[in-house]
């Protein structure tokens, strides 16, 4: 986990002063998911962040906001294998896709819902995803 946590310093994010290991237990038991270790490392050790990560700007909800965004939203109603993780600023979510094959991914896709085929792979993890960012990939490369 340390190439994550070196990413996340050189993209500004900032460091929590308590972690929230309970708050992460809660998001896994009310959405039904083991959340993956690169984000729940997020999750417990970064707060909330907003900015441009290369060439895109990024907001990824902190834990606080996980369980009450994905609510509001309701991502979990139109998409039962998703878990909205933060937005674009132009209409379209952040998401971590659960798939049965086991090959879990980040998506992007809209917030006014259609189908699971509007989701766009743009990342193979969360680190995956922070990085194609950083190196200066686009959302719909």
């Amino acid at each position: 986990m340390d190439s994550i946590d070196r990413l996340l310093n050189t993209c500004s994010f900032r460091q929590r002063e308590l972690r929230v290991p309970l708050i992460v237990g809660a998001i896994e038991s009310k959405f039904g998911y083991k959340l993956p270790p690169d984000y729940r490392l997020f999750l417990e050790n970064y707060e909330a962040f907003e900015d441009f990560i290369g060439n895109e700007y990024v907001r990824l909800w902190g834990a606080e906001e996980i369980i009450e965004v994905n609510t509001d939203y309701q991502i979990p109603i139109y998409f039962s294998n998703v878990l909205g993780i933060g937005g674009n600023g132009a209409g379209e979510f952040i998401g971590l896709e659960y798939r049965q094959s086991g090959a879990d991914r980040v998506i992007i896709s809209p917030l006014i819902f259609t189908d699971s085929n509007d989701h766009i792979k743009i990342g193979d993890s969360f680190f995956d995803f922070l990085l194609r960012l950083h190196k200066g990939k686009e959302w719909f490369d």
